[in-house]
């Protein structure tokens, strides 16, 4: 647990930039070192715009970046560590993302994830409806959201089971899988999409690694591509996760409304 006098002044360090509307980047190391996994991360995309464009006022992304660490912290997601030994069963989990144009000329992006454990395979595939890729910022192609959807899926469908587990990813999409090492992105809403899983991860107790793997060795990717897929996986076409309408401007309350609701968070991560 940090110490009383620290999350007061983490607190008041917060609060202060909503109240004077200025801001001082001394505050982006206070919460993010603290926190259990990198739930602090990926709510800091609209500090890195303002690094390198300062502007007055503080825009709306930068304020909801500063009201979902107030709201966070009241959570008490703190970084625990075992004093000792954890034999956590493991679980490999593949995910994989295609996109090709449609024929009215938008996106058709498809999803999949497979899952094997010594007492469990399972797998599913979904296509992402244009409400969600309106959600988005407009880009050229959705491949790297697809992706970065694809393990929220995957934990959204089978959190029962992956909870207190040592789970294995394997992503064959090299920025995508750098983005979940380092807990964000510079792209805001593709930071969301990595934060919801990471907020999802650190709320079931996962132990998480991320391994890169060959696009011709990832089992999931012919599931986004409408082929069996090998090693007697039954796909199922399951639904996405419901999403907010406009990613990036959500604020904070939804977000953690959200991991509430579908992550069975009453109040706290720590113990």
């Amino acid at each position: 647990m940090p110490k009383p006098q620290w999350l007061a002044r983490l607190t008041a360090t917060l609060q202060e930039p909503l109240e004077s509307g200025k801001l001082s980047v001394m505050l982006l190391d206070l919460s993010t070192s603290a926190c259990e996994g990198r739930v602090a991360r990926g709510q800091v995309h609209a500090f890195k715009a303002f690094i390198a464009e300062p502007c007055s006022p503080l825009p709306p992304n930068l304020l909801n970046n500063l009201r979902f660490h107030l709201a966070l912290i009241s959570m008490q997601p703190w970084r625990t560590v075992p004093m000792v030994k954890q034999d956590l069963a493991t679980v490999v989990v593949y995910t994989d993302a295609s996109c090709e144009p449609g024929p009215d000329g938008m996106d058709v992006v498809k999803i999949c994830y497979v899952l094997l454990a010594n007492d469990r395979k399972s797998g599913g595939r979904a296509v992402l409806p244009q409400s969600f890729l309106q959600s988005m910022e407009s880009k050229q192609t959705f491949i790297a959201h697809g992706e970065a959807l694809a393990p929220l899926f995957a934990l959204f469908h089978e959190k029962e089971f992956l909870a207190q587990k040592a789970v294995l990813w394997f992503i064959d999409n090299l920025g995508v899988l750098s983005c979940l090492c380092k807990g964000s992105s510079v792209v805001a809403d593709i930071s969301c999409l990595i934060h919801a899983s990471l907020m999802g991860m650190a709320a079931l107790r996962l132990q998480s690694w991320y391994e890169h793997v060959d696009s011709k060795a990832n089992c999931s990717d012919a599931g986004t591509r409408g082929q069996t897929v090998a090693l007697g996986v039954n796909l199922r076409s399951l639904p996405l996760p419901p999403w907010p309408t406009n990613t990036v401007s959500a604020p904070p309350e939804v977000w953690l409304a959200w991991l509430k609701r579908h992550f069975k968070v009453k109040r706290a991560f720590s113990p």
